[in-house]
């Protein structure tokens, strides 16, 4: 690939989520983007999870090597295998890499004149389906008002009381047709989270998402053997490894793959092929990340097997388009950073 500029920069909004690894009031990144002779601009999206430093600085670090790679006049094999394996070589963390990876997708993209999802895939879905994540009875009226038949809690935020009668209040006015999944994101001990679960269950929750520490995967297996209700691994999943351990312990009904987190298109078809051949179902989500990011879940959710095929919507402000999500069907990914051109 042809390349005349490249380069990242940082960025921040605000983004009002509680869960029980805190709040987030503001979400930092760093946005990749690659250009070319005729002025065509690839992005990409570095948003490690809020709270600490130290993983906002690794990602710049990968993505100052990788720049460097790029600047000494190392490139990639215009496709996306050549793309994914030039990123993994030269890019630090899984960050770094979805970032890059993303950015030269998008040119590629742009200069065949394909989405990026259809690189990935001969036949991407057009659209995905979306569930919303809700906080409170406002929230909910607003995302069933406007379409969602699922939506998503966090749980652990405060103590079980308040995850109670917040889900009480929820489910009233969702309605009785609506389902709930619930996420702990690793808030309970083992034993709590079985207890837990048997008491949120009169709300009729469809899914509990990471009840248990993200390392306790004979935790996270012993809960889904002893509540009657599909358990989902999420931060469990970091990597293959990880992944043929729960698959092997048959830890978790459902995986959750976050491209962000686990390093970009190629790393999360590889995990959700594992996945397909156990027959175990697949969520592709985003991480709350700027919209350059979140137009990379949904491509790669699009060019995913049909089981594996669906991305969360994220916060509540998002769900005036409805639950089923367009795949930008242009070329490349659709999305630029605000205020770029």
């Amino acid at each position: 690939m042809k390349l005349t500029s490249f380069g990242y920069r940082a960025y921040s909004f605000p983004l009002g989520v509680r869960s029980a690894r805190g709040a987030v009031g503001l979400r930092r990144g760093f946005h990749f983007y690659v250009q070319d002779a005729e002025g065509r601009t690839g992005w990409g999206d570095a948003a490690p999870w809020p709270g600490d430093d130290q993983e906002l600085r690794l990602a710049s670090a990968g993505l100052a090597n990788l720049t460097g790679a790029l600047f000494h006049g190392t490139r990639p094999a215009p496709t996306p295998s050549g793309i994914a394996q030039f990123c993994r070589a030269n890019a630090i963390t899984p960050e770094a890499v979805c970032a890059a990876e993303l950015a030269l997708l998008d040119l590629l993209g742009q200069q065949l004149g394909r989405s990026v999802s259809s690189l990935l895939h001969a036949e991407p879905s057009v659209s995905v389906r979306s569930h919303a994540l809700v906080d409170d009875v406002r929230q909910a009226e607003l995302a069933v008002a406007a379409g969602f038949d699922t939506l998503k809690v966090k749980v652990g935020v405060a103590d079980l009381d308040d995850d109670d009668a917040r889900l009480a209040r929820i489910r009233s006015a969702a309605g009785p047709d609506v389902r709930i999944r619930i996420d702990a994101n690793g808030a309970w001990a083992r034993d709590q989270a079985c207890w837990a679960i048997e008491r949120l269950m009169r709300h009729e929750i469809v899914l509990v998402e990471q009840p248990v520490q993200a390392d306790l995967i004979t935790d996270l297996g012993y809960v889904r053997s002893r509540v009657p209700v599909d358990i989902a691994a999420d931060e469990s999943v970091t990597g293959p490894v990880g992944l043929r351990r729960i698959l092997a312990e048959g830890a978790a009904d459902v995986i959750v793959l976050k491209p962000m987190f686990i390093g970009g298109a190629a790393a999360t078809r590889e995990l959700a092929e594992l996945c397909a051949a156990a027959e175990v179902p697949v969520y592709v989500t985003h991480a709350l990340e700027s919209a350059v990011g979140r137009a990379g879940a949904i491509h790669i959710a699009a060019s995913l097997p049909g089981a594996c095929r669906g991305v969360v919507c994220g916060v509540c402000s998002d769900v005036s388009g409805g639950p089923d999500v367009a795949v930008p069907g242009g070329a490349g990914l659709g999305a630029v950073p605000g205020g770029a051109v």
